[in-house]
C-alpha cells in the first residue's frame, strides 16, 4: 500500500510498486518519466511513462476551509470525476471517447486515468476559427449519447454532492459580484454593462434558477474546448468533475458559446441544432446560456485566453450580452 503521502513526495520505485499492486503495470515495466504536468485550483496531474504505458495520476490540492468557504474541498471534486468515469464505464460510446478510468484509491487520494499522450486541447480553435464537420458532429453525438443516460436514484445520488453544486453556481452565475476591474480597464465599459444593468442580471439570475431545478438529464457541466481533445483516435471528453442533473440546454449552451467565441460561421451553429437528436430543446435557451458562457470565459471567474484584440473582445461581449437577453443568432 502506497502511503498516505502527496505524490510530489513519491519516487518512481515506490509509485511503481503501488502499480503493480494494482495490477496497472507488469513487473516487467520500468518507469522512463514521473512528471508533473498540470495544476488547476483543484488537482495535481501527474504523468507516468513505462516503456509499455502512460498513466495520468490526479491528486487534490491541500484545502484549508476556513479560506475557501465556497469552494468545495478538491478530494470532492476528485470523487466526482471518478464516480463519472466509473458510472459510464457500460456506455461503450461515451466510454470510448474518454480516458481509460483506472483506479480511484480514495484512501491515498488518487485518481489514476489513461494518459492519450498525443492528445491537445482545442484552445487553438479560437486563433484558426475552424473545427471540421466530422470533429463538430462528434462532439455533439457524445452529448447525445450522455444526455440519454438513465441511472438509478443510489447511482444519481453520487453526483449530486451539495458543495460542487453550490461552488458551480456562485462561480458559473454570481461571477458578476466576483469581477474587479476599475476605470481604466479596457473592458470597463462592457462590464459597466452586466453589473449595472438589472436586465442583464435578470437574464442571469433566470438561468441561475434554471440550472438550480435541476433535472434528470445527465451533464457534463463544463462542455468546453479547454476539456475537449483531438487524437489520432477523434475527440476526446476529460474533466468531468462539474457533471450534474439538469437541462440539456446548459451543455449545449456551452459547446454553442465556444463556437461563436471562435467565430465560426452559423452553419456550425445550425450543424449543432441538426445533429443534436433531441428536435425539443429550447433553442433560445441554448443561446441564453450560450451567451453566458461567453461572458464568462471572457471576463469572469475562469477566463479564456482568447487571442482577440481589446475591440474583437468588446464585440464578442456586446454580442453575449444580447444573446443573454435572449437574442437568437440563427
Amino acid at each position: 500500500m502506497l502511503p498516505s503521502i502527496r505524490l510530489t513526495e513519491i519516487s518512481k520505485d515506490s509509485i511503481r510498486t503501488y502499480l503493480i499492486e494494482k495490477e496497472l503495470i507488469s513487473v516487467k515495466e520500468f518507469v522512463q518519466n514521473y512528471s508533473a504536468v498540470a495544476k488547476n485550483e483543484f488537482n495535481s496531474v501527474y504523468r507516468l511513462s513505462t516503456n509499455k504505458n502512460s498513466l495520468l495520476l490526479k491528486q487534490p490540492k491541500k484545502w484549508n476551509a476556513s479560506n475557501n468557504f465556497l469552494s468545495p474541498p478538491p478530494l470532492e471534486t476528485l470523487k466526482q470525476e471518478a464516480s463519472f468515469y466509473e458510472l459510464i464505464r457500460s456506455y461503450d460510446y461515451l466510454s470510448r471517447f474518454m480516458p481509460s478510468f483506472y483506479l480511484f484509491d480514495e484512501e491515498n487520494q488518487l485518481l489514476i486515468l489513461e494518459d492519450i499522450s498525443d492528445a491537445e486541447n482545442y484552445y487553438p480553435i479560437y486563433k484558426k476559427h475552424h473545427i471540421n464537420n466530422e470533429e463538430l458532429q462528434q462532439l455533439v453525438k457524445w452529448l447525445n449519447h450522455l444526455h440519454r443516460v438513465r441511472l438509478q436514484p443510489k447511482e444519481k445520488a453520487l453526483l449530486e454532492q451539495k458543495n460542487i453544486q453550490t461552488y458551480y453556481v456562485s462561480s458559473f452565475f454570481d461571477f458578476p459580484d466576483k469581477i474587479k476591474c476599475g476605470p481604466d480597464h479596457a473592458l470597463a465599459a462592457e462590464l459597466k454593462q452586466i453589473t449595472d444593468n438589472s436586465h442583464v442580471l435578470d437574464a442571469i439570475q433566470s438561468l441561475k434558477n434554471n440550472y438550480q431545478q435541476g433535472g434528470f438529464t445527465l451533464l457534463h457541466g463544463d462542455y468546453q474546448s479547454g476539456n475537449w481533445l483531438i487524437s489520432d483516435g477523434g475527440v476526446y471528453i476529460i474533466d468531468p468533475k462539474f457533471s450534474t442533473f439538469g437541462r440539456p440546454e446548459i451543455d449545449l449552451g456551452s459547446l454553442v458559446g465556444h463556437l461563436l467565441l471562435a467565430s465560426l460561421p452559423a452553419t456550425k451553429i445550425e450543424m449543432v441544432f441538426g445533429s443534436y437528436e433531441d428536435k425539443s430543446i429550447d433553442k433560445e435557451l441554448v443561446f441564453r446560456f450560450a451567451g453566458l458562457e461567453m461572458i464568462r470565459r471572457l471576463i469572469g471567474v475562469y477566463p479564456i485566453n482568447f487571442p482577440g484584440t481589446t475591440t474583437q473582445k468588446k464585440s464578442k461581449l456586446n454580442d453575449a450580452i444580447q444573446l443573454l437577453k435572449g437574442r437568437q443568432t440563427v
